[in-house]
């Protein structure tokens, strides 16, 4: 569309030059008929001066002669003469016609040119207007094109901008969602090494637990064999609840106060092995 536009104007543009030219060739035209006219009224002037200063010439002769002559002019020459100057009243009559008729011949033509001009100068004109309104209305329409252009191509920019955010927000998001997994992934590994010790830890303490209860109840079988053969009842025997070894010297636990472990056992009793309740402090117990 705005190509067309200029084309158009461009078309336009040159049409009013030629216009201008043909304008400039018309005025020039004008100028040259205004001056022939001058220079045939000059002429016609001319000629009228002449044929007068012939008239008042041969009329002066005329008078001269007859006075000259005085009687001897007889009336035939008298008559030539009046035949004479009537003749030359006549020719100059017919030059003032003939000037005339080409006066208003030329002043015929200078019209014509005056009116073929001011239609020049109209239609120069009107062709000037549209060529206005059709450079307006393709810088209008130029404009407006332009216009949308600038508007379409700031909502893609916003709208790229707006993607571009998104995308940023979406890498963002991912990367903090990589990030959390992979700390996902390391407390899971951390947690696995975690179990994997512990499990190992409890595997050693099962094993060791056996052994030790296996130790113990060796112990015991013993003890209840050396009892056994000294004759001691359960009644009378004062064994850690914990250890079952002979005590030496009890302990008091507190709150609950039972005496009912040894000093040695003491130190990794949490809760009191009868009654379950916590241990907070404990002291020697004498018996």
């Amino acid at each position: 569309m705005t190509q067309v536009s200029l084309e158009q104007v461009a078309a336009l543009k040159h049409s009013l030059q030629q216009s201008t030219v043909a304008k400039d060739m018309l005025v020039n035209d004008v100028a040259a008929h205004e001056a022939l006219h001058a220079m045939l009224e000059n002429e016609k002037k001319e000629a009228v001066r002449l044929l007068q200063g012939e008239i008042e010439f041969v009329r002066v002769e005329a008078a001269t002669l007859l006075r000259e002559r005085g009687e001897k002019v007889t009336e035939r020459e008298q008559e030539r003469a009046a035949e004479e100057v009537a003749k030359e009243e006549a020719r100059h009559t017919r030059s003032r016609n003939a000037v005339v008729e080409e006066r208003d011949k030329l002043n015929t033509q200078h019209a014509q040119y005056v009116r073929t001009l001011e239609e020049t100068h109209r239609e120069e004109r009107e062709r000037e207007r549209n060529a206005e309104k059709s450079e307006r209305d393709s810088l209008t329409l130029t404009a407006h094109w332009n216009t949308c252009n600038v508007i379409t191509i700031s909502q893609e920019l916003d709208a790229l901008k707006i993607a571009r955010a998104a995308l940023s927000q979406e890498r963002d998001a991912q990367n903090a969602l990589g990030i959390l997994q992979k700390e996902r992934i390391e407390r899971s590994e951390r947690e696995i090494n975690t179990l994997k010790h512990c499990v190992l830890s409890l595997e050693a303490d099962v094993s060791t637990g056996k052994l030790e209860g296996e130790r113990e109840e060796e112990r015991k079988k013993e003890r209840e064999k050396e009892r056994a053969a000294k004759g001691v009842s359960g009644e009378e025997r004062r064994e850690c609840v914990v250890c079952l070894e002979p005590v030496e010297r009890w302990m008091m636990l507190r709150p609950c106060g039972h005496v009912c472990v040894c000093a040695g056992c003491c130190k990794t009793q949490v809760q009191c092995p009868i009654c379950r309740s916590s241990v907070t402090d404990s002291f020697a117990a004498f018996l």
